[in-house]
């Protein structure tokens, strides 16, 4: 195992959401690597916004092919199409870590799938993670709390 191999990992998947989202939409903290933004993140149909900016911190990310990220960010004062808030969506203090900033917290967690590869081209990816986060931002917009 290379000691950059984390860094390595994390650039080439920055590179693969830019793909996705544009160059511009994406920003990494290069310093310590420690979070991906997505400036403009589609949320699902029966959410009544329609994107938000989606934050990606990494708890440490030397750890990131054994521990999948759990922690995302995204605006406070969202709801779903009828107006109702969405489960597993934290605006206040408590579960939200990071209320103070104005985000609000989207619980989220990979499970047994989380088994990204450090050769890159195999593995699970922060697409993989992106299509389950957005699958799971879909049925909590239909279940309501």
């Amino acid at each position: 195992m290379a000691l950059n191999d984390h860094l390595t990992w994390l650039a080439y998947n920055a590179n693969l959401l830019s793909q996705i989202f544009g160059k511009s939409n994406i920003q990494m903290d290069i310093t310590n690597v420690a979070y991906i933004r997505i400036r403009d993140y589609p949320l699902p149909s029966n959410w009544k916004q329609t994107n938000t900016p989606l934050l990606i911190v990494f708890d440490n990310p030397a750890n990131i092919f054994v521990t999948a990220p759990d922690r995302f960010y995204i605006n406070k004062g969202l709801k779903s199409i009828c107006g109702a808030k969405p489960t597993h969506y934290y605006e206040n203090k408590g579960f939200n870590d990071l209320s103070h900033l104005r985000w609000a917290r989207y619980s989220f967690h990979i499970g047994s799938n989380w088994k990204p590869s450090r050769r890159l081209i195999k593995g699970t990816t922060l697409i993989d993670v992106l299509d389950a986060l957005h699958l799971s931002m879909t049925q909590a917009g239909d279940r309501i709390e």
